[in-house]
């Protein structure tokens, strides 16, 4: 009987820094399927019917992630979506919890957190313990600023 490979979520990242996207594509592409935005209306063109999850800064200029979310409430009402931020506010989780969104991570985000919320979040098809370290060939490394 043969194998029928499990389908790889989908997951949206938006965010205004090349080197967080850069940094998340990296960590999650092998394991899901990733699609980048650096900006809440290019997140709104790239959202298909297959989009798992919504991973989102909250701070960007023009759309916020919070008005992201406003809008993808509309247009996806069970889409699961998680802020990313800098800095954690009490008045942000208040905004969060009244918009359903799953959680509030902090950046940077490590994968010690980001792998085992993802597995909680999207299923097996993410390993717990996130990846192995691997050295990208021929590139220098980034660090992230934001």
């Amino acid at each position: 009987m043969p194998v029928i490979p499990s389908r790889r979520p989908t997951i949206l990242i938006v965010d205004d820094s090349p080197g967080v996207l850069q940094n998340l594509n990296y960590l999650l592409s092998p394991h899901l399927n990733v699609v980048l935005a650096d900006s809440g209306a290019r997140a709104l063109a790239a959202l298909t019917p297959e989009t798992s999850l919504v991973l989102t800064d909250v701070r960007m200029p023009g759309m916020s992630g919070v008005e992201l979310t406003q809008q993808l409430r509309v247009r996806a009402p069970g889409l699961p979506v998680v802020f990313m931020t800098g800095i954690v506010e009490a008045d942000l989780r208040a905004e969060a919890e009244a918009l359903d969104v799953l959680d509030v991570l902090r950046k940077p985000l490590r994968p010690g957190v980001l792998f085992p919320a993802l597995q909680g979040w999207l299923g097996q098809q993410v390993p717990a313990s996130g990846p192995p370290a691997r050295t990208a060939p021929d590139r220098k490394s980034t660090r992230l600023n934001s």
